[in-house]
């Protein structure tokens, strides 16, 4: 059983708030004369997810004070202990540490950190933990004794959810080698950059390109390279590129050319 399990309520789920790079979720404050949570926020990149836990009276931990963050990373209530699969505990003068479900009970995490500084509590843990939507708890306790201390529940009932952010190609820039394509020569791609959100510029894991020559499909020599028949010219050329990055794929807008 989990420290303090008296007083933390399930991970029961609400509706999920649309996804973000980071999502931010708001306790009330003045509402305990112990650590007050003021906001919780939530964010992820292509690697890691991370919750941050802000307080609004307590720059440091107090020699008593403690703070419990739990996590549901599968959406569902079923697994880890009422939902719970992974939580961390921070205590003023401890030692931080992170638990997750594993066979049965909670063990020790190592992929997992947890720290405290500038009065904000945060938790990054590798993506690969995450099977579903992230339901989110975080509990604040002034003093050694739980059963008497005041404490700050966030949010006061439930779970706040939080749903991973996925790459979403924000630009693309494609480069052509020449940039002009040329009757008789070779034209190809010459290289290809993203702007992804969550990741930023990127360049793709693999290209699948095609091109129609007047509405027929040129054959590549090479992959997304095509020599021109001597006829092209003063032809419409259309190029198509499927980009690869991560697990996903992304089709860029078509280019078109005459061909000179």
């Amino acid at each position: 059983m989990r420290s303090w399990t008296g007083l933390v309520a399930a991970c029961a789920l609400l509706a999920a708030l649309p996804a973000g790079a980071a999502t931010s979720f708001t306790d009330a404050s003045g509402d305990t004369t112990g650590p007050d949570i003021s906001t919780v926020s939530a964010s992820n990149d292509l690697n890691d997810l991370t919750i941050d836990v802000h307080f609004a009276n307590r720059p440091t931990l107090a020699n008593g004070d403690a703070v419990l963050v739990d996590l549901d990373l599968d959406g569902n209530k079923s697994t880890g202990e009422d939902g719970v699969d992974l939580y961390a505990v921070l205590e003023g003068g401890e030692e931080p540490v992170v638990l997750s479900w594993q066979d049965g009970v909670f063990a020790e995490n190592g992929e997992a950190k947890v720290t405290f500084a500038s009065g904000t509590a945060t938790l990054s843990l590798p993506l690969d933990l995450v099977k579903g939507t992230v339901g989110i708890v975080a509990l604040a306790v002034g003093g050694p004794d739980p059963d008497v201390s005041p404490t700050d529940r966030a949010p006061d009932g439930g779970a706040w959810t939080y749903t991973i952010e996925t790459p979403a190609l924000q630009k693309a820039t494609v480069r052509f080698k020449p940039a002009q394509p040329r009757a008789g020569k070779t034209f190809a791609v010459d290289s290809v950059s993203l702007v992804l959100t969550v990741a930023g510029a990127v360049a793709p894991d693999n290209l699948t390109c095609s091109a129609r020559l007047g509405g027929r499909a040129l054959q590549q020599p090479r992959a997304c390279a095509w020599k021109l028949p001597r006829t092209a010219k003063n032809k419409t050329l259309t190029v198509s590129i499927v980009a690869e990055f991560g697990d996903a794929s992304y089709r860029l807008a078509a280019q078109r050319f005459k061909v000179k």
